[in-house]
């Protein structure tokens, strides 16, 4: 972990966020694909509220 900060301490623009460790990569490539899923399934619904007028 110390070698991945030296690492980012040298880049110009760094991520916000890096997940450490191989564990929780797949766990947030699960969990985001859950998400994804959902998203998908209920995309028509979600885009049904949209306004068709300008206000």
């Amino acid at each position: 972990m110390a070698q991945a900060l030296v690492v980012l301490a040298d880049m110009p623009s760094p991520p916000l966020r890096l997940p450490l460790g191989s564990d929780v990569l797949v766990g947030i490539e699960n969990a985001r694909s859950g998400q994804l899923q959902e998203l998908r399934l209920f995309a028509t619904l979600s885009a049904s509220t949209d306004h068709t007028k300008a206000i």
